[in-house]
């Protein structure tokens, strides 16, 4: 049994390597948050609909102020939770809009 249940990605390139690992870590039922202003894509608009279709139907998609907000209100016994496109709030527009958080 695994002691992790939530990744968080970051890194370049957006719409290749972190799409896929992305993709890849919920496919084994990982809870995937990608931290749209750590991520750099090969240009805006492929970034911009790579972080859409994730937060659409994958994971979850934040700026790192407030995955760095949830990391400090996490414990033990409440997890961090993730939301997952259906039901979840719309928070994410593209990332000009997550950059000014």
């Amino acid at each position: 049994m695994r002691s992790s249940d939530t990744l968080l990605i970051a890194g370049a390139v957006t719409n290749i390597c972190c799409e896929s690992s992305a993709r890849d870590a919920v496919e084994l039922e990982y809870k995937v948050i990608m931290v749209s202003d750590v991520l750099s894509g090969h240009a805006h608009g492929l970034h911009d609909a790579t972080l859409a279709t994730f937060y659409r139907i994958f994971g979850d998609v934040r700026p790192s102020a407030e995955v760095i907000e949830l990391l400090g209100t996490t414990s033990p016994d409440k997890p961090l939770q993730p939301t997952n496109g259906a039901g979840a709030p719309e928070r994410f527009e593209s990332t000009a809009d997550a950059a000014r958080c």
